[in-house]
């Protein structure tokens, strides 16, 4: 298409753009925002651009020339903005002088082996600036950076080739590149203006744009609908979950998928019914928690995102599973869900407290820190306390932080006695409970009873002058 052939697209993002501006402080919620808050550069003209076109020999894509020409010369834009028409070879320094018109290799399948075998390449090759600028135009070439996302991530302009015109995400970590959705880069740049004015951008929590596919739910539904493969049918589950909400349709099609289909399909809209209608997905997660296994973790996680306060509801449903619980990432979701329910945790988690496994230990430790029972639970502290292993001793040593030290005094002792050489950061622990309960550091356990309480009897003295 040529340029004159995108000018209502055009005309679109500067009503948008006025529209995003109309937000204020709530349009600044948007990541990156700040930097450039919603400023344009001048456009350029026509001569300019031909001319930094001249120079490197190539010609830019339509879409973008028209948005350079027409908009703006860079300003506001996903994440940090967009640079200024050449601004991003700054980025790719040291480069060929043929850098930009290189045959651009970056495309939307790169297979995860060739990735790594490229990677491979240049670790193997000479630390020299002549092979650093041969690999980086053999993988980088023919794109053009056109913004950071922060941590040396960028956002680059296909030059050339069947994929010339579409945006790729990639950093200078040798992260394997991204190539989003979208044909072009006002496809790309007009989503970005969407996801703000429909709230998608403004959510809280991160907002990774461009990552998943775009579109509003009914599109999405769509592109599900007509998918050719359960990758693709993934793809538009994913971008569907980004959404801050959606409609009574989408969420009946959601809750059909989850009943009929398997596997990560499955699990994507199981999840979004719990993000965008929990009381909906309510019986669904009840019905996985019987199921035990990975529909079991899956219910747990979504609880702890999506449900909170709804966590104490569903643990009469979870105990029983408590001891077929096989595998820590499970544990950990259900520990969670207990942390939120808010319940007395000292007789669902005794049987934990002496599990085989390190790792469920440690874990369980980890969670008696934060239990409404202090008083209740420090039994299974004492035999964290006692426990073999250095790490479950440091997650019970910071789980009897909060309680009543004293009552953990002998156990303090104890473990001073055993770690005489430090483990997992023990000595810094006992050394910071010391201070806390008015001791010089962690010797101060190993001292006989009457010699510690004079030594604080000394200090409080000192404190005052007496």
């Amino acid at each position: 298409m040529s340029e004159a052939g995108f000018q209502d697209q055009l005309e679109r993002i500067r009503q948008k753009l006025d529209q995003v501006r109309a937000l204020g402080a709530d349009g600044l919620k948007v990541f990156g925002a700040e930097t450039h808050r919603y400023a344009l550069n001048p456009p350029l003209a026509d001569a300019e651009v031909a001319g930094f076109e001249a120079r490197h020999g190539i010609e830019l894509p339509a879409a973008y020339r028209a948005f350079v020409t027409e908009i703006a010369d860079g300003g506001a834009g996903p994440y940090y903005g967009i640079y200024k028409l050449g601004d991003g070879l700054r980025e790719q320094a040291p480069i060929a002088d043929d850098f930009l018109s290189a045959p651009a290799w970056i495309h939307p399948q790169i297979d995860p082996d060739a990735w790594e075998a490229a990677c491979a390449e240049a670790e193997a090759g000479p630390d020299t600036d002549e092979a650093l600028v041969a690999w980086e135009r053999r993988y980088y070439g023919g794109t053009l950076i056109l913004g950071t996302q922060g941590c040396a991530i960028y956002h680059a302009l296909i030059l050339n080739g069947p994929h010339a015109g579409r945006i790729a995400y990639f950093d200078q970590e040798e992260n394997r590149p991204f190539v989003c959705y979208e044909a072009n880069f006002l496809d790309w740049y007009e989503r970005w203006l969407d996801e703000i004015l429909d709230g998608t951008l403004r959510a809280d929590g991160p907002s990774w744009f461009g990552h998943a596919m775009g579109g509003d739910d009914a599109a999405l539904m769509a592109a599900y609908a007509k998918a050719p493969d359960d990758a693709t049918r993934r793809e538009a589950l994913f971008g569907l979950s980004q959404k801050p909400a959606v409609s009574a349709e989408t969420l009946e099609a959601l809750e059909e998928i989850a009943r009929t289909t398997t596997g990560e399909v499955q699990e994507l809209a199981r999840k979004g019914l719990a993000k965008f209608d929990f009381a909906r997905a309510r019986p669904l997660l009840f019905e996985m928690i019987a199921a035990g296994g990975l529909s079991l973790r899956q219910a747990c996680q979504f609880i702890h995102w999506f449900g909170t306060d709804e966590a104490a509801r569903f643990v009469d449903a979870l105990t029983p599973h408590q001891a077929d619980i096989a595998e820590s990432e499970t544990l950990n979701w259900y520990l969670y869900v207990l942390e939120d329910a808010g319940i007395d945790l000292a007789d669902r988690l005794a049987p934990l407290v002496e599990h085989p496994e390190m790792r469920f230990r440690r874990r369980v430790q980890s969670t008696l820190a934060k239990a409404p029972d202090a008083e209740a639970v420090v039994p299974l502290i004492l035999r964290g306390l006692s426990d073999a292993d250095p790490k479950v001793v440091h997650a019970a040593l910071q789980a009897s932080s909060g309680g009543d030290r004293d009552a953990f005094r002998p156990a303090y002792r104890a473990v001073a006695a055993r770690f005489v050489e430090d483990a997992h950061h023990i000595h810094a622990n006992l050394d910071a409970l010391a201070r806390r309960m008015g001791l010089a550091g962690r010797e101060a356990f190993l001292e006989p009873e009457a010699t510690a309480t004079a030594s604080l009897l000394d200090r409080v003295r000192n404190w005052f002058g007496g």
